[in-house]
């Protein structure tokens, strides 16, 4: 029995982990489809991203079902074709109990302080330290730069007390000029 246990904690732990994956597939499925009746040239068009990568669990309540996802990707907003209507964003995904779908319910999921200190044209790359916790490289402009090219990357810490504060850039560090 004491050789069975590992085994039987192994495969079950490998089982949650297989699951979280399905639901982060059904979350990337969902914000894949929104996007297509909100933007044109995706990310999701061109296999820029990936639900096991781009999709980050927020907060989740076991006993009640629900759970809250962000998810990174970009496109052309409102399919405007001008140089600056590119972008990211961070949807908030929700499913408000176990019972219930998941639904879009904002591009922001990050909220204005965020949005007020990176440039969401040129996220490089976002990643979840914790779940009050996120690293996000992004470009920004130089006072010479043009409006498809800033040279400059930063990294910057956001981070919130807890599920009920809003998300603050607590961080920003110059990483260098951008190729």
């Amino acid at each position: 029995m004491k050789k069975l246990l590992p085994i039987i904690l192994l495969l079950s732990a490998g089982h949650a982990f297989a699951d979280s994956l399905a639901e982060k597939k059904e979350v990337w499925d969902l914000v894949k489809k929104y996007s297509e009746t909100t933007s044109c040239d995706t990310t999701f068009e061109d296999g820029r991203g990936s639900a096991a990568k781009d999709v980050f669990l927020a907060d989740q309540d076991t006993e009640l079902g629900s759970a809250t996802y962000y998810v990174f990707w970009g496109g052309d907003f409102g399919c405007a074709g001008g140089t600056g209507t590119w972008a990211y964003s961070i949807s908030e995904v929700v499913r408000d109990t176990g019972n219930r779908p998941f639904t879009v319910r904002n591009d922001d999921a990050l909220g204005s302080d965020f949005t007020k200190n990176v440039n969401g044209r040129f996220i490089d790359s976002v990643k979840q330290v914790s779940g009050t916790e996120f690293i996000v490289v992004s470009a920004d402009f130089a006072d010479d730069d043009s409006n498809n090219f800033p040279s400059r990357s930063y990294q910057y810490t956001i981070k919130r007390e807890d599920q009920w504060k809003p998300w603050i850039v607590t961080d920003s560090k110059y990483l260098g000029k951008r190729e």
